[in-house]
């Protein structure tokens, strides 16, 4: 009987196991979280905006992400900004007034991810915000609340 030396035996796991290590996302935890609240209602599809979001920091680099339940009604220009105003005093005329803008919204359902510009100082901004920028309508805002 032969003997085969165990780096033979245990090359395939030790394989598997940096394949399965390196396909595993390690998820950052938030920096802060928020849930949408929706500007508006159609009396067919309900509120313009549900979900939630939160912050995460990886490698340095700051995103703004939706959960899994993030939905909106479909509409023109949809953007996603960041806004030093409280949700209650955004409105579709002020909305792009001193806010960061982070880009057109990706998606109308589910996950997705925004990067922040990384000169954004984030104890400047309280809000998140969708909002049709060619119509000036508000779709809704969240507020951010940050970790202790």
């Amino acid at each position: 009987m032969m003997v085969r030396p165990l780096a033979q035996h245990a090359a395939p796991w030790i394989v598997l196991l940096l394949v399965v290590l390196a396909a595993a996302q390690v998820t950052a935890s938030p920096m802060a979280r928020g849930d949408f609240k929706a500007d508006f209602k159609s009396f067919l599809s309900g509120p313009a905006l549900v979900g939630s979001f939160q912050l995460v920091e990886e490698e340095g680099v700051t995103y703004l992400e939706f959960g899994a339940s993030f939905k909106a009604q479909k509409g023109p220009d949809l953007r996603i900004f960041l806004s030093k105003r409280s949700p209650e005093s955004v409105t579709g005329d002020n909305a792009v007034n001193g806010s960061v803008r982070l880009g057109l919204l990706h998606e109308f359902t589910g996950s997705q991810r925004y990067r922040l510009p990384a000169d954004v100082d984030l104890t400047e901004y309280s809000t998140v915000i969708v909002h049709c920028e060619a119509y000036s309508k508000l779709w809704g805002a969240g507020q951010l609340t940050f970790n202790p």
